[in-house]
């Protein structure tokens, strides 16, 4: 297993950090996601994923449409144990649907997600869900 920290608790350490109020929540949000959005555009990774809890799923779901449309990406919204939204290149959007056929937590589904988000080969790790920070609240 690889010993970094998972995004989603580096993700939390910047909303800390930055935002004090919904608001703010809301910007932090909208400058995350542009800047996955660029990375995709530009073809630096195929898609970029973001699993918001609950009661900021509606928020995060307005911001990603509005920037899929400026980037002319696509806003996948993919319903797992855990609800998670991506935005992909048009080319990549079955690749993410196909996800759904995979058990969840398995090494292909790992692998899928690694591959889809543009981790090199060498530091994809089948094992990701057993991290500190796997499936806590992020946001």
């Amino acid at each position: 297993m690889n010993q970094k920290k998972t995004c989603g608790s580096m993700y939390k350490a910047g909303l800390e950090t930055y935002a004090h109020n919904e608001d703010e929540v809301r910007i932090f949000a909208a400058g995350f996601v542009t800047g996955q959005a660029e990375k995709v555009y530009l073809g630096a990774c195929r898609a970029a994923m973001f699993r918001p809890s609950e009661d900021r799923r509606a928020m995060l779901i307005s911001i990603v449409q509005d920037v899929c449309s400026r980037y002319d990406l696509v806003y996948v919204g993919h319903v797992g144990s855990n609800y998670e939204i991506w935005i992909c290149r048009r080319e990549w959007m079955f690749e993410i649907v196909r996800m759904g056929d995979l058990k969840e937590n398995s090494p292909m589904w790992h692998a899928k997600r690694a591959f889809l988000c543009g981790i090199p080969d060498m530091e994809v790790d089948e094992q990701f869900h057993l991290r500190e920070g796997h499936g806590q609240r992020c946001d």
